[in-house]
């Protein structure tokens, strides 16, 4: 213990900048949730959005009270601290033989006898076959009724897990921003917040989804694109297999 306190101590000037930089990131990203949950149109959303806001700060609190303890064992705990000597490693003396006055008779050099080898015909070996690799099956990108808003990745009926990417286009005339809902089923009635952006897309990349937070099952995320009016295209639609 008195060792993992010392080496706490002498590296504090890394783990305080770790964690403030750690702090930042989260306190700029639960402002961020606070933006959307201001700007939220539905109470599920919002209320998704205060969820996330509330536990970016904890996380941020944590960090900073993970401060405080490492500057409360610099300045206090470490400098009472009382190592184990480290043990002083005692010579050892190596007694060498004492040459004796006659000198040892030389010790004659084996001749090598040369030996014929008889020359041996290689084993012939069946050549490999090659198999081919199966190629795994793509899914195919959505039907999406209206070019502008279009998901193009992942394709309808994919199987994700863990972080999952969405790429496509969110580009509607008098664009104000897009969001990216989640329903469970094939055929949802409702439909919870999952992130917005206030930057049109045109064939790229608009956000990702950390599939780890919902139950294994089949799941179906839209993409809505608001213009400035408040009004919308008809959404895009996905379902997709959430595995572990």
């Amino acid at each position: 213990m008195a060792i993992l306190v010392k080496f706490i101590a002498d590296n504090a000037a890394w783990f305080y900048g770790l964690c403030a930089v750690l702090a930042l990131l989260f306190l700029r990203v639960a402002w961020g949730a606070r933006r959307e949950r201001l700007q939220a149109l539905f109470t599920l959303e919002k209320e998704a959005a205060l969820k996330r806001e509330a536990r970016l700060l904890w996380v941020a609190l944590g960090l900073f009270a993970f401060l405080a303890l490492i500057f409360s064992l610099e300045r206090y705990v470490a400098p009472s601290l009382v190592l184990p000597e480290e043990p002083v490693a005692t010579p050892t003396l190596l007694f060498l033989p004492t040459p004796s006055a006659t000198p040892a008779p030389p010790t004659p050099t084996p001749t090598a006898t040369a030996t014929r080898l008889r020359p041996t015909r290689p084993a012939l070996l069946p050549t490999p076959t090659e198999t081919p690799t199966p190629k795994a099956a793509v899914a195919p990108p959505p039907q999406c009724p209206n070019p502008a808003a279009r998901l193009t990745a992942p394709g309808a009926g994919a199987t994700v897990s863990g972080v999952v990417q969405f790429t496509g286009t969110a580009n509607v005339e008098n664009f104000q921003y897009y969001k990216l809902e989640l329903g469970v089923g094939p055929s949802p009635t409702e439909w919870a917040f999952l992130f917005s952006r206030e930057t049109p897309v045109v064939d790229g990349p608009l956000g990702s989804w950390d599939s780890s937070t919902v139950s294994p099952g089949t799941y179906t995320i839209r993409l809505v694109v608001v213009d400035r009016t408040g009004n919308y295209p008809p959404p895009c639609q996905v379902t997709l297999q959430v595995v572990r």
